[in-house]
Formats: C-alpha cells, sequence, structure tokens
C-alpha cells in the first residue's frame, strides 16, 4: 500500500485527534471510516484527501504521538522507551484498542515496520553484515512488540523502568 504524502494541517491534526478519541472506548477493528467522518464532523471524500484509509490515518497517529513525546532516532534508546511505556501506561485504552485489536495482518506489518526503523538505527552500528542487520531488527522488533502487548494484556504488572531494562536486556540494544 502506497501511503499518501500528507501535509500536517487542521484537518490531519483533527483526524489524529478524533482517531485517539475513537481508539479510548472502541477496538480499532470497529472503528470505521464513516465513524471517523462523524466523530471529526467531515466528508468522506475530505478524508480520503488526505488518508487512503484508516490504516494510514493510524500510522500518522502514531508518527504524531511520536513526534509529541519527542522520540528521535539516534537519541538514547533507553530514555526513548521509557518514554513510550509512559505513554502506553498513560493512554492504556488507545494503545490496547489498538494493539490488542484482533485486526488483520495489514495493521500489524506496519505497526512492525514503523518500529523496526528505530530498532534498525538502534543496532545497526553493530551489525556485522546487512544480512545480520535485517534478522537483528527482525528478531529485537518482534521480541519488543511481543513484551510490550504482553504488559498490556496484563495491566502492567512491572514497572516501566524494570520493562525497560528486561528489553534493553534480552536485545542486546544498547
Amino acid at each position: 500500500m502506497e501511503i499518501k504524502k500528507t501535509k500536517i494541517n487542521r484537518t490531519t491534526i483533527t483526524l489524529y485527534k478524533t482517531m485517539l478519541e475513537l481508539l479510548e472506548s472502541q477496538s480499532f477493528d470497529d472503528i470505521t471510516v464513516n465513524d471517523i467522518c462523524q466523530s471529526a464532523m467531515i466528508s468522506r471524500s475530505t478524508f480520503y484527501s488526505y488518508f487512503n484509509d484508516k490504516y494510514e490515518l493510524v500510522i500518522f497517529t502514531l508518527q504524531q504521538e511520536r513526534a509529541a513525546l519527542e522520540i528521535v532516532k539516534g537519541k538514547n534508546i533507553e530514555q526513548n522507551l521509557l518514554k513510550l511505556l509512559y505513554r502506553f501506561k498513560e493512554k492504556k485504552c488507545v494503545y490496547k484498542n489498538l494493539l490488542l485489536a484482533q485486526t488483520n495482518r495489514e495493521l500489524s506489518q506496519m505497526i512492525m515496520e514503523h518500529t523496526g526503523k528505530f530498532v534498525r538505527h538502534a543496532i545497526e552500528k553493530t551489525a556485522v553484515s546487512e544480512e545480520a542487520l535485517n534478522l537483528q531488527t527482525t528478531f529485537c522488533t518482534s521480541g519488543i512488540s511481543g513484551i510490550v502487548i504482553w504488559w498490556l494484556k496484563n495491566d502492567f504488572p512491572i514497572t516501566e523502568e524494570a520493562l525497560t531494562q528486561y528489553i534493553l536486556d534480552f536485545t542486546n540494544i544498547t
């Protein structure tokens, strides 16, 4: 799927906020483009002039969340993880409804690709080859996603700091 280049303006910010609001109370699977348009008080044609589908909007939403947390590639991975985990806990309904959805493979793949870019950047200086880098990125991204989903499903049984340390220890990311 090709993602449209989305200019950030009042409409895209409204759609981003609308997606967060809808995810507070319902699973991503249950949210439709009609729901988004009604809540945002825009037409479907306006929606489609900015996004191809709800999947593209949710990726944009995740990008905006990352930007709001000032999570930047190349910065301290531990600090980035902590910021992310604190946000997950703060907006637990949103992230549970997004990450624990019984959605199709497309959303899972998009989230993994989005996360993989940051993992790859964090580990690329230690990789011995491109093949090893690709394998380690896939391995670490899957592991981190699995651990975070476990943490969400079990209502945060350990602190953000402890979870971050486990992730760093298990993945050997520095």
